[in-house]
């Protein structure tokens, strides 16, 4: 098996994004194959084409019309209403790791939505780092999801760029580590 995961769990607005976009810089400058992913990918692209948008300007939180509540609220009733119960809580990691299992080299997922302890058993622990990410002021109180336990590493994000950058900088060595991969900075 050639898939890893980076697995970043944290409330919605904490820098989930953001740290998985300098993580998928760090990693792809270092000479890795390295994807940037979401879990629910597939049902974000089914609701930007009903829409009529481009997959990255739908408005997670604001009201939509065509769907009668936020795109966001939109996606949990789908999946707690009708994915999970028809197909099973492990779902969206079943999907997931049929999508990114198979690769042919050594290939880094950084997924940026984990948040159901169900959706991570289907991928291998040993290639997993999950990641918890926390923000001060910031929970799940709009959210289904939770704190996923027993995170590899937490991040602390404190609303200082620089330092969250940083800190994701360290998240990568420890993943790198974790799986017996060469040090990102020394290649």
């Amino acid at each position: 098996m050639n898939a890893y995961y980076i697995l970043l769990n944290g409330p919605p607005e904490c820098g989930k994004s953001t740290i998985a976009r300098e993580a998928v810089r760090i990693l792809t400058r270092s000479g890795y194959t390295v994807k940037h992913e979401s879990i629910a990918g597939p049902m974000k692209q089914f609701i930007a084409n009903l829409l009529g948008l481009a997959y990255s300007s739908v408005p997670k939180d604001s009201y939509h019309d065509v769907l009668e509540e936020t795109p966001r609220e939109f996606l949990i009733r789908l999946s707690e209403d009708y994915l999970k119960p028809n197909y099973g809580t492990n779902f969206f990691g079943a999907a997931l790791y049929d999508r990114t299992s198979h690769v042919s080299r050594r290939t880094i997922h950084i997924i940026d939505d984990a948040g159901f302890d169900a959706e991570i058993k289907p991928l291998p622990r040993r290639h997993v780092c999950l990641v918890r990410i926390m923000r001060p002021g910031f929970g799940y109180h709009a959210d289904s999801r939770k704190y996923l336990p027993k995170p590899d590493w937490t991040l602390i994000n404190d609303a200082d760029l620089k330092k969250a950058l940083s800190l994701t900088q360290d998240m990568v060595q420890y993943a790198l580590s974790k799986w017996r991969m060469p040090d990102a900075t020394k290649l």
